[in-house]
């Protein structure tokens, strides 16, 4: 083999391998792209602001339980771990969703195999004394922050374009269902999405309650998944999430996430 044949074959290959790597990360000219988007509101097993108030359960190893919204309701259990991306933790309540941009146009899909854009998490009552359990119900859809006019669990609004952007918005919140009606106070976010498939940046700007502790995550086709952000909760007990729809017991982030 000649010195040119040489140098010939090993351009060809090294362009061949950055075409599969682009291709790993890049979807393919004239398919969409798909941008997997989840966030979760959930009871973290420790609360860095109030000791103590997180008590391990009775006789339930790596479980831990808060005080109910009510001293009737007895405890709850958390759910029982720290911040994670994986897509099955436990939640209060789960957004996951595809955003899916063809062109000029993009829609909103449900991550099989859940059934709907949002699902509440169950919640299990406890005795705090024996750590007995004493019921599990699903959470209870509100519709305070709900997104067009479906049904609370796939409220989420229309995917807008504007040239290399696209926005979608959407929000959601849950209550305790063993509490007594128009007690419990809502665990609540509402959150508004804006991505650049030319950068491939996702802006963000979200409206959370101060109770519990929150994530979100985003994926780029089979890219690595990107924590968008994580916040701890900042008011002691769920009771600092009531405001009386005045908005002060909330907290705004913004930021941006470049995704591969």
């Amino acid at each position: 083999m000649t010195a040119r044949m040489f140098a010939s074959t090993t351009t060809r290959s090294a362009l061949l391998v950055w075409i599969v790597l682009a291709a790993s990360v890049s979807p393919l000219s004239g398919q969409p792209i798909r941008v997997h988007l989840w966030v979760k509101a959930f009871i973290p097993k420790t609360h860095p602001t109030n000791p103590g108030y997180v008590k391990p359960v009775p006789g339930a190893p790596d479980k831990w339980m808060i005080p109910g919204p009510t001293p009737l309701d007895q405890c709850f259990f958390t759910d029982h771990r720290d911040f994670s991306s994986d897509r099955s933790a436990s939640a209060r309540v789960t957004t996951e969703f595809f955003l899916v941009i063809n062109g000029n146009s993009a829609s909103t899909e449900v991550a099989v195999p859940a059934p709907h854009i949002h699902t509440a998490g169950i919640s299990t009552k406890v005795n705090c004394s024996t750590g007995t359990v004493i019921g599990q119900k699903p959470g209870l859809f509100s519709r305070l922050h709900s997104v067009g006019s479906t049904a609370p669990e796939d409220a989420i609004g229309k995917p807008a374009v504007a040239g290399t952007q696209v926005q979608v918005i959407f929000g959601v919140a849950t209550t305790n269902p063993f509490a007594p009606s128009g007690i419990s106070p809502a665990i609540d976010y509402s959150i508004d999405y804006t991505y650049d498939t030319s950068s491939r940046k996702l802006d963000f700007a979200a409206t959370l309650g101060d109770f519990p502790a929150y994530e979100a995550y985003a994926q780029l086709g089979n890219g690595p998944v990107a924590t968008v952000f994580r916040a701890s909760p900042v008011a002691n007990t769920p009771w600092g999430l009531y405001d009386f729809g005045t908005g002060l017991n909330t907290r705004r982030l913004t930021g941006q996430v470049t995704l591969q």
